[in-house]
């Protein structure tokens, strides 16, 4: 991976980013086309990098198949018992006799996806493995509609109905309450048979239907109920489309291909600790079995208890007592107004909380607990996107779709990424610890001392944080451990261009003391929201928004560009962006007035330089020394005209974090009403177009992506109008050939930009449009006419003789910088180098006496009188 990266780097930045630094020089007045290009090359680094990574993943970083036995890899540095590859990861449709599943899996909600918001999620949980199977967020704004949708989602939405096919229809297993269909009636255990008069006999006929739909469009569903005595009644409901909510974690089965799974979240595990290295299941079953559950309103909250006993003669094979009984409690508080409006509330969050129960032990008790972390989280936009890698020091490594973050006392932050964790699962059988289970007595308690574990995607985090609670059984929450591991099930090779999105997770482990007759207690708090700093804040998660190196600039940019929206009237984000742009054009005015001026000098040094070129067109050492001592001359400075270049590049820089970390211009359009361009966080989308490209193109992980984007290719032609307007014309071959590598790069440029924020082509393309209008529309900046007649006498004055032999400064022999280069800035570090290095030379030459010189030059005259 490191390699790989490395390559990349060398090879897409530094190479072309050295030709440009050293041509620059050539070029007073590159003012335009250099700015966007030497900015390309910067923003290539991400991309290069992204598209490096990609690639090692899919060469070497396939997730393995998971070792389906409980035990535990016995390394003298991994205390723990259990490693990345034992875990279960069973599939969780999977129907398993047990003494706990007498009854078949049910799907239950929590919450409500109602209009009012009264709830902020509707949860959705699995009785088997009392598991989190799917969280859709309701925030919504003044008017009622969703803050944060699912911005990849096609057609219409009606809840989430888990169809399943059977002869009397698609039967719904799930109608959360506040969906679309539950509004209109129907329930879960109901059968689906038509869909606008047109029969549905399988869900994909369902899902092409629904694609079809739009947002306020009202469709009629025939449907059939079971009724009392096991009669069916045919009923027709008329149901209204609405957006679909963003999914903040979902399950995913066939995500990316036939087979490719993740299992469900916070899945749950009791282990007997024999040993500090070996932690065996009280019931391997735990995990997948079908647990009992109650439901219920209390003091304001919705709650659900999930149940799961392991009876007595269980416990005895380890040498416990049993029974044991472990509860899963998670409950979702009913907001209320003042919550509902304010979108920084401390309520985003799902409260979680285990109790391990042993009433007839007569003695205390140690047991392990197991907890596993959020799992399908959000991935949207990973084919675009660049997440910035939340370790400055991690140069080589890249960020995933789902990274995991860890916090303690004694370390506030430790980011490992996606790719890392898929390397470290398949190239060493070490458990991957993000947290370090206490090796000896004295251990630094505050190690263990966790304050949040999360999984980290580009605008949104999942967390699981403890709770200080009276009821809880210790004061302050220390875990055990825990790991990080690629959750997963195997990516076959046919897939592994999306090994990109390896959904990570981790991995919590504790030993829990139980008293004798009495119970554990741990309060958890399940944050799932966006990376809103307000919102952050308040949870102790801010350090998950990283801007990375420099980010202090990219967060005053994401600042002002916030005033300049409100200053707007909230109109667009696409109009803030280009008052910033003009507001930074205007910044950079006297010094681009100033370069136009500078151009106007090289237009009159261009006769005079071209008979430089002509004189030394075999001697590329003096014809460079020849043109500094022109420049020096007349106090002329060649790189003065790149210095607005190079002051927007740190904008271009700070612009392009912002559009990869703040939420705030995550599904805002450039053009209200439009469906084009709606979210300047991502490319313009202008139309699809996978279905007629191959697949090294059209892929999501091609070069080009799905999608047909227009701003980037308006940002490109612009580029080139611009070097084709302002470019002086070549006065030699090598400069000819140099502007036609910059015609050839501009295009490569727009291949790696092709995929590039909208946002970020909206700065790029009201840039270049300034420029055009400032020197074609705007009063042209003159000389003054002295200066003029200064130049141009000083060249009649050597007309009819040839250009003189230019003079070496004897400081310039000894690698110095002279006074005059000095003052302009002419002459470049590698050219006074090979000056000081020809001086040391000459200096160190042998010197020829006067008797060997004499008697040289009789040798020469006598084979002279011989040839004559």
């Amino acid at each position: 991976m490191g390699e790989l990266s490395r390559h990349a780097f060398s090879g897409f930045i530094l190479v072309p980013f050295n030709r440009l630094v050293f041509t620059v020089p050539r070029w007073p007045n590159c003012l335009n086309p250099l700015t966007f290009l030497f900015t390309a090359f910067l923003i290539s680094l991400a991309v290069s990098s992204s598209y490096a990574a990609s690639s090692a993943i899919a060469l070497g970083y396939i997730v393995q198949e998971p070792n389906e036995s409980t035990g535990v890899d016995q390394t003298d540095q991994s205390p723990i018992t259990t490693d990345p590859q034992a875990i279960d990861q069973s599939d969780e449709l999977a129907t398993l006799p047990t003494e706990n599943s007498v009854v078949a899996e049910q799907l239950v909600t929590l919450g409500s996806l109602n209009s009012d918001g009264k709830h902020r999620y509707l949860a959705t949980f699995s009785t088997r493995g009392a598991t989190l199977v799917r969280l859709e967020l309701n925030a919504r704004d003044h008017r009622g509609n969703y803050v944060y949708r699912d911005l990849e989602h096609f057609g219409g939405y009606l809840g989430k109905l888990e169809l399943t096919t059977t002869t009397d229809g698609l039967r719904v297993g799930c109608a959360g309450e506040g969906t679309p269909v539950a509004v209109s009636g129907i329930r879960a255990g109901d059968f689906l048979r038509k869909f606008n008069d047109v029969p549905i006999t399988s869900r994909s006929d369902f899902r092409e239907l629904l694609k079809k739909t739009k947002t306020g469009e009202v469709v009629r569903i025939e449907y059939v109920r079971e009724g009392s005595g096991g009669s069916l009644e045919t009923k027709v409901a008329e149901v209204t489309i609405s957006d679909q909510p963003l999914e903040m974690l979902a399950r995913e089965v066939d995500f990316v291909g036939e087979g490719i799974s993740s299992p469900p979240s916070f899945r749950a595990q009791l282990r007997a600790i024999k040993s500090e290295k070996e932690w065996v299941p009280l019931d391997p079953q735990m995990m997948t079995g079908v647990w009992e559950f109650e439901k219920r309103r209390e003091n304001g909250n919705d709650i659900i208890d999930f149940h799961y006993n392991i009876s007595e003669k269980a416990a005895e094979e380890f040498g416990l007592v049993g029974p044991i009984k472990m509860t899963k409690r998670f409950s979702l508080p009913i907001l209320s107004e003042e919550q509902v409006r304010d979108l920084t509330d401390r309520s985003f969050d799902v409260k979680f909380e285990v109790i391990v129960q042993a009433p007839t032990s007569t003695t205390e008790q140690m047991i392990g607990l197991e907890i596993n972390g959020p799992t399908g989280a959000t991935t949207e936009g990973w084919w675009y996107q660049n997440k910035i890698h939340g370790s400055t020091t991690a140069l080589f490594y890249i960020a995933g779709a789902r990274d995991i973050v860890s916090s303690t006392a004694y370390n506030p932050y430790k980011f490992k990424g996606c790719p890392q964790i898929v390397d470290d699962t398949l190239k060493t059988s070490r458990v991957q610890f993000i947290i370090d289970p206490p090796l000896h007595q004295g251990a630094d308690p505050r190690k263990n001392e966790l304050k949040f574990l999360s999984v980290d995607t580009q605008y949104f985090n999942l967390s699981l944080l403890p709770v200080q609670a009276e009821t809880n059984s210790e004061e302050t929450y220390q875990c055990y451990s825990a790991i990080a591991y690629a959750a997963s099930s195997p990516i076959t090779r046919a897939n592994a261009r999306y090994a990109r999105q390896v959904d990570c997770s981790f991995v919590l482990f504790d030993q829990l003391i139980i008293p004798a007759g009495g119970e554990y207690r741990q309060q958890f708090e399940i944050f799932a929201g966006p990376k809103k700093s307000a919102l952050l804040s308040k949870y102790g998660l801010e350090n998950t928004r990283v801007f990375g190196w420099f980010g202090w600039f990219s967060q005053f940019l994401c600042w002002l560009l916030s005033v300049l929206y409100w200053v707007t009237f909230k109109t667009s984000y696409g109009l803030a962006i280009i008052l910033l742009t003009v507001i930074v054009r205007m910044a950079i005015y006297p010094l681009s007035r100033k370069a136009a001026m500078n151009a106007q000098m090289m237009q009159l040094f261009a006769p005079e330089l071209k008979a430089i070129a002509e004189k030394y067109k075999d001697d590329l050492e003096k014809r460079g020394l020849a043109q500094r001592e022109l420049f020096r001359k007349y106090k002329y400075n060649p790189a003065a005209g790149c210095l607005p270049a190079f002051l927007q590049i740190p904008i271009l820089i700070g612009l392009y974090k912002g559009l990869s970390v703040d939420i705030a211009l995550r599904d805002q359009s450039l053009i209200p009403g439009l469906s084009w361009c709606s979210n300047l966080a991502a490319p313009d989308k202008l139309f699809y177009w996978k279905d007629y490209l191959w697949s090294f193109l059209g892929n999501e992980t091609g070069w080009l992506g799905p999608y047909f984007n227009i701003l980037p290719i308006i940002t490109i032609v612009l580029f080139l109008i611009q070097q084709k307007m302002f470019m002086p014309p070549p006065t030699d071959e090598q400069q000819r050939i140099t502007q036609k590598i910059m015609t050839y790069m501009m295009v490569f440029m727009g291949v790696l930009f092709f995929k590039v924020p909208a946002g970020l082509c909206v700065y790029f393309i009201t840039s270049s449009t300034w420029g055009i209008i400032e020197r074609k529309l705007l009063p042209k900046p003159t000389l003054p006419e002295d200066r003029v007649k200064e130049i141009q006498s000083g060249f009649s004055s050597q007309k009819g003789s040839a250009s003189p032999e230019p003079k070496i400064n004897p400081r310039d022999q000894r690698g110095e910088r002279s006074k005059g280069t000095e003052s302009t800035g002419g002459g470049g570090f590698f050219d006074r180098l090979r000056e000081a290095v020809e001086a040391a030379q000459k200096k160190n030459a042998t010197i020829v006496s006067p008797e060997k010189e004499r008697e040289n030059r009789e040798r020469r005259k006598s084979r002279n009188r011989k040839r004559s």
